[in-house]
């Protein structure tokens, strides 16, 4: 005699044929159909015990991490990208994913990590990226969050390293050397015609200090008092700060003159920070009034 056993028939596919669907990446599985003695009142068949059946469940899943792509440029106004994080399979534990950005003076994350369970693996979790204002005229600067390696107690998981997504940074600054026009541009050979001040200030951030050459074209007209110096210096710490210049009329020593004009040129600017080296501002034209008859 012969007892036949054959494949399970079932309008459910994950059960048809004996294999069923977990969702888990576990590998190839097997298992055995257990046969138990029939059960008859003729003794012959009731003292039978079948061979049990061994099966191989061939697994069709895999531990992997997706990331999805994201719109790669945002700016230092503010805006932002969005990318999603999604596991390939049911994981056997929970699974934590670290995050990061290889240059916090120009991206920031919303989030510092991710975390799957076994509940949740198959929902995206969503990394947003926000541009970060430096205040620096840097240009367009190359980003990336780094996607790290998962931690898990799920050995399939763990160790994983998803790759990281790269980000490009717009930038809203220039660099500038910003002369703020003066009140007046009136000086006289008389004490009682006022001195002239104004300031300057930089547009960005400089890496380096920039020194500002202040000059007069003609110095028996008028010349630059304040910066002592004749030059204007601006660091990391006090570039938004106004540095203030103060041009001062000459008294000619009783020529009778006239009116006389001349200008105030500034640079060619000297500095480490290529953005701000050799800048020159738009001169300033001055007149010194006569108080000679």
């Amino acid at each position: 005699y012969t007892i036949r056993t054959g494949a399970a028939m079932s309008a459910d596919a994950g059960y048809n044929g004996m294999n069923a669907d977990d969702d888990v990446a576990d590998g190839q599985q097997s298992y055995s159909i257990v046969l138990g003695k029939p059960t008859s009142g003729d003794a012959a068949y009731a003292a039978i015990n079948p061979n049990d059946v061994a099966f191989d469940n061939t697994d069709n899943d895999s531990a992997g991490i997706e990331v999805s792509e994201a719109l790669t440029t945002i700016s230092e106004g503010g805006t932002s990208t969005t990318f999603e994080i999604v596991l390939n399979s049911q994981p056997k534990a929970s699974v934590v994913i670290p995050l990061s950005v290889s240059d916090a003076t120009e991206a920031k994350l919303a989030v510092t990590s991710v975390t799957f369970t076994t509940g949740n693996w198959k929902v995206p979790k969503p990394v947003t990226v926000t541009g970060v204002d430096d205040k620096q005229a840097d240009g367009l600067q190359k980003t990336k969050v780094l996607t790290g390696v998962a931690e898990s107690d799920d050995k399939g998981y763990d160790g994983i390293n998803p790759p990281d997504v790269s980000i490009t940074t717009v930038d809203n600054d220039s660099a500038f050397i910003s002369v703020m026009a003066p009140m007046s541009t009136i000086t006289g050979e008389s004490p009682s015609v006022p001195a002239v001040t104004f300031s300057i200030v930089l547009t960005s951030a400089p890496t380096a200090s920039v020194t500002l050459p202040i000059i007069s074209t003609s110095t028996d007209e008028g010349v630059v008092t304040v910066p002592a110096s004749g030059a204007l210096v601006f660091d990391e710490t006090d570039w938004d700060q106004e540095h203030l210049v103060t041009i001062t009329g000459v008294q000619d020593a009783g020529a009778a003159d006239g009116d006389r004009s001349y200008i105030i040129q500034f640079g060619p600017s000297v500095s480490d920070d290529s953005a701000y080296d050799a800048k020159t501002p738009d001169e300033i034209m001055f007149t010194n009034l006569d108080d000679d008859l």
